[in-house]
């Protein structure tokens, strides 16, 4: 059961309904746990409505519920433009992106960290003449590789830091960024070829430090995304 009227907790939450706001006792829209008068024919109506009541808290729509089931973003693209049946229940939960950064740069620094161990492991494997599970090794550390670049667009399409003002090891970000990127496209060429000798060396001596730097990075901008909030 929800609770309206809590606006000290949520003083970016609508107002309690009543006749007066038009609302015909039918549809519910709840916008983190709170009745909202906010109202449309479509989704894509509400959740710029509620967008536009978030604006002054610096908050943004995180999860989409429609009648006990949620819509991931594939589905509200498909969706949004539908028009919502009279008696349909929207409950939407907002988040600071701030804090959402935070927590998706320290959950990469944390598969950094396990992506080390399997760098390590794959250089072992090599030495040991078990190339098929050294490669094994390889594909869980070229996932979480791959994932870096993508982690830190997130991160300035959210905050509009500037990657060529942020240094890192003296360097700007963006020329680590795409040290990495090139790195990662010489390695694939290593296993396309084969060369086992090679991605061993490369593994044990040149992607430590690759992931070091990394990590820093992800560091800095951990400190500089809490800076912001």
């Amino acid at each position: 059961m929800v609770t309206p009227g809590r606006r000290d907790e949520y003083p970016w939450a609508c107002p309690e309904l009543d006749p007066g706001l038009g609302y015909d006792g039918r549809m519910q829209i709840y916008l983190d746990d709170q009745t909202c008068d906010i109202q449309g024919r479509t989704l894509h109506d509400v959740l710029d409505a509620a967008g536009e009541r978030l604006v002054p808290r610096k908050r943004i729509i995180v999860e989409v519920e429609i009648n006990g089931r949620t819509l991931g973003p594939e589905e509200i693209d498909d969706e949004g433009s539908h028009e919502l049946s009279p008696d349909a229940m929207v409950r939407l939960v907002s988040a600071d992106p701030l804090e959402l950064v935070v927590q998706m740069l320290e959950q990469t620094r944390t598969e950094l960290l396990a992506a080390r161990d399997h760098q390590h492991e794959a250089a072992e494997f090599f030495q040991q003449d078990e190339p098929a599970k050294a490669l094994a090794k390889i594909g869980q550390a070229v996932g979480v590789w791959q994932r870096l670049p993508e982690a830190v667009v997130h991160t300035v399409r959210y905050t509009g830091l500037d990657l060529d003002e942020m240094r890192v090891d003296q360097q700007p970000a963006s020329l680590v960024i795409r040290t990495m990127i090139d790195r990662l496209g010489q390695f694939k060429a290593l296993i396309e070829a084969g060369d086992s000798v090679a991605m061993a060396d490369t593994l044990a001596y040149e992607w430590p430090e690759v992931v070091d730097q990394w990590d820093r990075l992800l560091r800095e901008l951990v400190e500089r995304v809490n800076a912001m909030r």
